[in-house]
């Protein structure tokens, strides 16, 4: 489900040659902020709140970057109104920031507007996989994949070969590479098919990879199933319980992000993190069974142009994800 922050960026990002993606929006905000607020995080809080934005439950203790990627995380949540007089403040305050303009000018005609961006209110129906109509995402995978999984495949008596037999396929011959993609390509398609609240049909040609919404969709029953056959033909080294894992020894709490601990323990621990700098590039993910514990399934969903990993992305996706894999029992 498109939120209302997302079109306003995809609006934003249609009239300019500057953007690939609203990611690429989100990344100039964040930039131009931190450029502002260095030297006074704590006044980037302070015009917030001025905006009516409640600040309660950003993190603001971590650094100005993960202030800022939070506080837009969360602004999907916000509908027109909220979202116009938070810009509106923020630009009065930082006039020079044109990208600031932008978002609160594609939010005026809207707010003045009868109408919204958003869609009518559906009833939420039973959380079990639907049948899958949306067409699939196509990630950069090297190797061809075949339509249906050879015979030698073993699956489980719970397993519908349909939705699950491509992975198992990658993942029984060892091609990790192949099965970390089919991974996000499932899951994306999974969330694809389950309707919610003010459910709107995502153009996956903009937008491929999982909001926090999307995310809360997929039904456990469909996370226990991946992991199990991560976990399963790497022989335990890889998948969610494993990650769930060495979450809990890195002292992260259960269903709490914290930064820190994300960066230093678990994402060093894991060879996500250097120590110095991130993995930019999907390529440079360790694609074979010696890689470290925890280290695939990635969730990374690189840029289908370059293959670029845009971290504030893959942290946000984490921050998300990590509950959901505390709630369904991946313990």
């Amino acid at each position: 489900m498109a939120s209302e922050f997302q079109k306003v960026l995809d609006e934003v990002r249609k009239r300019s040659d500057n953007y690939e993606d609203i990611e690429d929006v989100k990344g100039e905000i964040i930039d131009n902020l931190v450029d502002v607020y260095q030297t006074q995080p704590s006044l980037f809080t302070t015009h917030l709140k001025e905006g009516g934005f409640d600040i309660g439950n950003l993190s603001i203790n971590q650094p100005l970057r993960v202030i800022i990627s939070d506080f837009l995380s969360q602004s999907n949540g916000l509908n027109i109104d909220e979202l116009y007089k938070i810009f509106s403040k923020l630009y009065k305050r930082n006039n020079g920031i044109k990208l600031l303009k932008e978002i609160r000018d594609t939010l005026e005609p809207a707010k003045n507007s009868t109408t919204n961006f958003s869609a009518k209110n559906t009833p939420l129906p039973d959380l079990s996989i639907l049948s899958i109509s949306a067409p699939p995402i196509e990630f950069p995978i090297d190797s061809k994949v075949p339509e249906k999984p050879e015979e030698t495949t073993i699956l489980e008596p719970n397993l519908d070969p349909e939705i699950y037999g491509k992975l198992e396929y990658f993942l029984q011959n060892q091609q990790w590479k192949e099965a970390d993609l089919e991974t996000m390509r499932l899951m994306i398609e999974i969330a694809d098919s389950i309707e919610g609240y003010n459910y709107v049909q995502i153009n996956r040609d903009l937008i491929t990879w999982l909001n926090r919404e999307e995310i809360k969709k997929i039904p456990d029953e469909a996370l226990k199933i991946i992991d199990e056959l991560w976990f399963k033909y790497s022989n335990g080294n890889f998948g969610f319980s494993v990650q769930t894992k060495i979450w809990r020894e890195s002292k992260g709490r259960q269903g709490e992000f914290n930064f820190t601990i994300y960066q230093n323990k678990f994402a060093k621990s894991i060879g996500w993190y250097d120590g110095k700098n991130w993995i930019k590039k999907y390529d440079d993910f360790n694609f074979s069974s010696e890689a470290k514990p925890g280290h695939l399934p990635s969730l990374s969903f690189p840029n289908q142009k370059n293959n670029e990993i845009k971290w504030n992305l893959w942290k946000e996706t984490f921050e998300h994800f990590l509950p959901r894999l505390f709630n369904c029992g991946l313990i």
